[in-house]
Formats: C-alpha cells, structure tokens, sequence
C-alpha cells in the first residue's frame, strides 16, 4: 500500500476505499460511476426559477460557513451536518438536489456515507470537498459515486462549477488535480 494511501484511516466498521482490491467491489465501483457521469441529475423535481438544493457535510465550522457563504447566490443551503452518519441520516429526510461532501469526518467517513446513500438510490449529485489531492482519493470518490473533486483551497473558484457539473451529469476535478 502506498503511504498516501495509509493516510487515509477508516473508522471502525467503515472499511477501506471504495474501489480496494477485490474484483466484485471494484467492477462495482467503477460501473455505478460509469452510471452517475451518463446521467443529469433530474430537474423535474424543481421548477426553473428554483434554486438546487444542498446539503453540506463538513466537520470544520469555518469551511462550514465558507462554503454557506459562497454558495447563498447560486443555491439553497438545505442542510448542514457534521458527519458521515448525520449525512446519511439527513439526505435521506430532506433529499437535496446536490451533496457537498468532506472526505475526512467523524463517525463515518464521506467516501463511505456517500457509497451508503448510492447504495440506497440517492440521486443527488455529488461533490466532494476536500484536502487531499492525491489520484487514489480523487478515483475513490468517483468510485463511491461523486462526479465532483474539490480542494478546499480552491473552494472559492472550483466549488459552484463543480455543483453545476454534477447536477448536469458531469465530473468535475479542481484543475491543479491530474484527473485519474
């Protein structure tokens, strides 16, 4: 395994990265990420004049409110949560247009909330928010089903391109990332 790999420390009962060793595990992967990038996120759930809805999931308070803050023109911040389980539990009530996602959180990690939630039908489009800029964290989270790749550092410039992209079926990777 490679050390940037062992940087990335699942929690009890998480497991590893979405698209590890094993046949089965990585053949599935990789074809529900074929689906999600062949596919705009429906718009019949909204009206033209209606703003995406976004849940954000992050740990840190001041990426929270950055993110609100960039976010508050194009979209309508339905949710904020904390971790991967509240996730879960949250897009499921509420069932955003979109989910801006943190890799690294508590209680369960992102890659594996979302795998959760695509395993489950969600149809939002998924971005992940993140600081790692690494090709094996940018192919796992294609793998649990994001069609967005942001670097936190680039959340300014990269973020509602991002969104914009994956609610229109598309992948999107913060250009200072070499795409996988």
């Amino acid at each position: 395994m490679n050390a940037v790999i062992a940087t990335y420390a699942p929690q009890a009962g998480e497991g590893g990265l979405p698209c590890s060793p094993g046949p089965a595990r990585s053949d599935r992967g990789r074809q529900a990420a074929k689906r999600e990038t062949a596919r705009p996120v429906s718009t019949l759930s909204r009206s033209p004049t209606k703003k995406a809805r976004v849940l954000v999931a992050d740990d840190n308070e001041e990426i929270l409110k950055q993110v609100k803050s960039t976010l508050r023109k194009d979209f309508e911040v339905a949710g904020v949560v904390s971790n991967g389980q509240a996730l879960i539990e949250t897009a499921v009530q509420i069932r955003p247009d979109a989910i801006v996602c943190d890799i690294s959180m508590p209680v369960l990690n992102g890659l594996e909330a979302i795998r959760r939630l695509k395993e489950h039908g969600t149809t939002a489009a998924i971005v992940f928010l993140t600081i790692y800029r690494d090709a094996e964290f940018v192919e796992a989270a294609f793998c649990a089903g994001g069609l967005g790749y942001v670097l936190k550092v680039h959340l300014n410039s990269d973020l509602i391109p991002a969104i914009r992209s994956a609610l229109a079926g598309q992948r999107f990777v913060s250009p200072s990332i070499s795409k996988p």
